[in-house]
């Protein structure tokens, strides 16, 4: 298992390498993605011998297993094919699109026709956690290492010192809604949910990396190395902020299905907060204050959980519980 983590990592890191080539291409209309490929495949690699592992160690879950290798296999082998091809733009993007649709709608079929598989709520509920918290790792650190950067060539201005106490108020108030759902409860009730649950986190940890990015443009615009103006700076930071809460209150409807006018008051809420931040960039505030509106997005729904909705979720808990019984 250790080994083949170590794999995982290895595909990652040979992904991560592979990144600036696969962009550099655009401006002449195509995509050198072969290290990004052979990424990827590494990665996969790991994962079909894991399937391999349980269709060996449990037989109760063994044809399932099998096809899921099976499904994995094949998509490989059309990861491959489009990386050795020579096709245009639109072509490698339509392949991309259906080969992303094969595994993960594929594994979705594999799932309902020959399961359910045999997941372990809390367990994989704790593991997704532990990778947001990473993520929210990495976006204090690169915030950190930015303005940094910025105060070594100008000093700790108070710009500077404003783009550092957002990313820690953006990053904690992020946090704080994220683990105020219940996951493990609400999966451990409702199992059949757990594979659209984990591949929904694709956007989640997305919108996480995407804010702080849009903290590296903020350090960028104040050291003034940015082309882009102040609007645009805003909403580089106001873009993901806006689709990461979407995302977490769409998997915790997702999982707890039904009208919840809460969830929709507060997303209200933050919206009308980020509109009136992006506003504010467009009628020439500073950045400093667009910086302190932003900043207490994420609170919005901070405040409303702690003041009615932890008690709104646990009824959802309770009610999940209810029908599992």
């Amino acid at each position: 298992m250790r080994l083949l983590t170590m794999l995982q990592m290895l595909g990652v890191l040979v992904m991560a390498a592979g990144m600036p080539r696969l962009f550099h291409g655009l401006p002449e209309g195509h995509l050198d993605n072969g290290v990004v490929v052979v990424g990827y495949v590494l990665m996969r690699i790991s994962m079909i011998v894991l399937w391999l592992r349980a269709a060996r160690h449990d037989p109760g879950c063994r044809a399932l297993s099998l096809r899921m290798a099976g499904l994995l296999i094949v998509a490989q082998l059309g990861w491959i094919a489009m990386a050795t091809s020579h096709l245009s733009l639109a072509g490698l993007v339509a392949s991309y699109i259906a080969l992303l649709l094969l595994e993960t709608m594929g594994m979705w079929w594999v799932a309902k026709r020959h399961g359910p598989m045999r997941w372990h709520a809390h367990h994989l509920a704790e593991r997704f956690g532990l990778l947001a918290i990473i993520t929210f790792g990495e976006g204090i650190i690169g915030t950190m290492a930015a303005i940094e950067a910025v105060a070594s060539s100008q000093g700790w201005t108070l710009d500077v010192g404003m783009i550092g106490l957002a990313g820690l108020s953006l990053t904690v108030g992020m946090w704080w809604v994220y683990f105020a759902v219940p996951d493990a409860e609400l999966l451990h009730a409702r199992r059949r949910k757990m594979l659209g649950w984990s591949y929904g986190h694709i956007v989640v940890y997305a919108a996480i990396a995407g804010t702080g990015a849009g903290l590296h443009v903020a350090a960028y615009f104040v050291e003034g190395k940015s082309q882009l103006d102040l609007t645009a700076t805003v909403l580089s930071m106001a873009v993901p902020i806006g689709v990461y809460l979407i995302a977490v209150f769409a998997l915790l409807n997702y999982c707890a299905p039904g009208r919840h006018p809460l969830h929709v008051f507060l997303l209200l809420g933050s919206a009308a907060l980020l509109a009136i931040t992006v506003a504010m960039a467009a009628s020439g505030f500073s950045l400093n204050a667009c910086l302190l509106a932003l900043m207490l997005v994420p609170w919005v729904t901070v405040v409303g959980y702690e003041l009615l909705g932890h008690r709104h979720i646990a009824q959802l808990v309770a009610e999940a519980e209810a029908e599992q019984h």
